[in-house]
């Protein structure tokens, strides 16, 4: 049943964070940056 599904209309899935998520992301992201020594930034990686 779901491989009829799929085979007539693909799903897409959408992920959406709410606002209050938002800002924890950016909270975090910004303590680890501060956080970060010269040997974390030579480190990196992309």
């Amino acid at each position: 049943m779901l491989a009829e599904q799929e085979e007539k209309k693909p799903i897409k899935a959408r992920f959406r964070p709410s606002a209050a998520r938002l800002e924890e992301i950016t909270r975090r992201a910004e303590k680890y940056l501060n956080d970060m020594t010269d040997d974390d930034f030579n480190d990196f990686k992309e």
